[in-house]
C-alpha cells in the first residue's frame, strides 16, 4: 500500500487533512478528517493519522507500507511493539509488514484535553469520572469530541445532526468545549478509527473511552494494550476506564444529565432522539438503570421495560455484562421474568458457539482421512445442537404468547 500527496485544505472555516491511499487490492481512495480550523494543528500537514489504518489493512494482507510523509519517529519506534500487540489480539488475521517512512515529529495541535464521546455508557462513565477526578496531574478534559464519521451509515444527515447538537448541548451543560471531526475512514479502509482520528485532531490529550469489562476483553480496534502506543510527541492518548458495566451505569444513575441524554439505541429515531427500548442494547442498559433505581427517572427511552422483549432477540452482545445484570436481579416476579428471559439468551448464545466449534471441527475432520468416522460423529452432534436450540426458540414462542408478543 502507498499513502502519499497528503495536503491539508481549509474551506468554509474547516480545515481538512487528507493523503491519496492505495494497494494492491484497494483502487485510489482518497481518506480525509475535518475539523474546525481553529482545533487543526498547525505548520505542515502530518501523514501519522493515516498510518493505524493502513498498516492494520497491510497487516491483514501481508502487504508492505509505504508512507510519502512525515510519520512521529515515537510511534514509528514503536512498530514493532504496535505490530506485536496486533498480532496478539488477531492470530492468524494478520502478520508484521515492513513500513518504510519519513520520521518527523509532528506540528503541535490544540491545547486541549478532548474526550471522544458518543453518549453511550462508556463515554458517560469516562466524562463524568474523569472530571470528577482530582490531583491526577493531568487534568480535567476541557472539550468532548464527535464524530460523525464513526456513526453507523444507516443514520440519516437529519439524524447525525441531531447526534452532533446533542453532544454540543451536553457539552454546554457540562461547561466543556465541543470538537466536532469527521472522517471517511470507516467508510473507507477501516481499522483503528477512533486512535486515527485522535491523531488528526492532534489535541495535547485526548481520552479514549474503555470498551468490555476487563474480565472479557476482546480483540478490538481500540484496545488498552494498543491505543496508547499511537501517542506522539505532541498528542497523549489515553485508554480510559476499567470498570464493569454496571459500575459504569452508576456514574449514569448519579446523574440527571447523563439520564437524559443517553444514547445507546442502534435503531433510528429521527424525530426524538429516543432510545427505542426493544433492542438488545436499550434492553441491557435499562435493566441496568432499573437495578440501580434510577429507570423511571431516565426520560431517554421510548418505551417502558417489559420482560417479554427480551424473549425476542435473536442475538445479545456481551454475554458477561449479561451475567452481571442476572446476579443484580432480585426476587420480585418482574425480576424473575427478567432472569428468564436472560438465561435463555444465554443459553442461546453458548449454543451457537457450540454449534460453530462443531461446524469447524466437522471441516477439519473431512479433510483428514483417518478422521472422516469421527466427523459422522460430530455431524449427529450438530444434528443434536440444531434440535436443542428448536426447543429453546419453541419455549421462547410460548413464554412470549403467555405473556403478550411484543415482536
Amino acid at each position: 500500500m502507498i499513502v502519499d500527496d497528503v495536503r491539508r485544505t481549509v474551506t468554509d472555516g474547516r480545515s481538512e487533512l487528507s493523503a491519496r491511499v492505495r494497494g494492491d487490492d484497494l483502487d485510489e481512495v482518497r481518506i480525509w478528517f475535518s475539523v474546525a480550523e481553529e482545533f487543526a494543528p498547525a505548520g505542515a500537514p502530518d501523514a501519522t493519522p493515516f498510518l493505524p489504518p493502513a498498516l492494520h489493512w497491510c497487516m491483514r494482507r501481508g502487504e508492505a507500507l509505504t508512507i510519502d510523509g512525515p510519520v512521529s519517529p515515537r510511534v514509528l519506534d514503536r512498530l514493532d511493539e504496535i505490530q506485536g500487540v496486533m498480532t496478539s489480539l488477531f492470530p492468524g488475521k494478520v502478520r508484521p509488514v515492513e513500513v518504510e517512512a519519513q520520521a518527523q515529529e509532528p506540528p503541535p495541535g490544540a491545547d486541549i484535553t478532548g474526550c471522544c464521546f458518543s453518549r453511550g455508557v462508556d463515554s458517560w462513565h469516562t466524562i463524568l469520572s474523569a472530571l470528577d477526578e482530582r490531583g491526577n496531574g493531568a487534568g480535567p478534559p476541557t472539550h468532548l469530541v464527535f464524530s460523525p464519521g464513526h456513526v453507523a451509515k444507516s443514520f440519516s444527515p437529519a439524524q447525525l445532526q441531531q447526534k452532533i447538537d446533542a453532544v454540543r448541548t451536553v457539552a454546554g451543560e457540562l461547561g466543556l468545549g465541543f470538537v466536532e471531526i469527521d472522517t471517511n475512514v470507516k467508510r473507507t479502509i477501516k481499522g483503528p478509527i477512533l486512535v486515527s482520528t485522535v491523531l488528526a485532531l492532534g489535541a495535547r490529550r485526548c481520552l479514549i473511552p474503555s470498551g468490555v469489562m476487563q474480565a472479557v476483553l476482546r480483540a478490538k480496534m481500540t484496545h488498552p494494550t494498543l491505543d496508547y502506543r499511537f501517542s506522539t510527541e505532541q498528542s497523549e492518548i489515553v485508554h480510559y476506564g476499567s470498570a464493569g458495566r454496571q459500575a459504569k451505569m452508576e456514574a449514569i444513575a448519579a446523574s440527571p444529565l447523563a439520564l437524559r441524554w443517553i444514547d445507546v439505541c442502534k435503531d433510528d429515531h429521527p424525530a426524538t432522539d429516543l432510545n427505542c427500548g426493544n433492542c438488545e442494547k436499550c434492553l441491557r442498559t435499562m435493566i441496568g438503570l432499573r437495578v440501580l433505581g434510577a429507570l423511571d427517572d431516565c426520560p431517554a427511552f421510548e418505551r417502558d421495560l417489559d420482560p417479554a422483549r427480551l424473549l425476542t432477540l435473536r442475538h445479545i452482545g456481551e454475554p458477561h455484562s449479561w451475567v452481571e445484570l442476572l446476579h443484580s436481579l432480585g426476587a420480585s416476579e418482574f425480576d424473575r421474568r427478567l432472569a428468564t428471559g436472560i438465561r435463555l439468551n444465554l443459553l442461546r448464545h453458548e449454543m451457537g458457539v457450540m454449534r460453530q466449534q462443531a461446524h469447524d471441527l466437522d471441516t477439519d475432520a473431512k479433510s483428514v482421512p483417518a478422521y472422516r468416522r469421527a466427523s459422522r460423529a460430530v455431524a449427529r452432534s450438530i444434528k443434536a445442537l440444531d434440535s436443542a436450540e428448536r426447543s429453546v426458540l419453541a419455549l421462547q414462542e410460548k413464554l412470549l404468547i403467555e405473556h403478550g408478543d411484543h415482536r
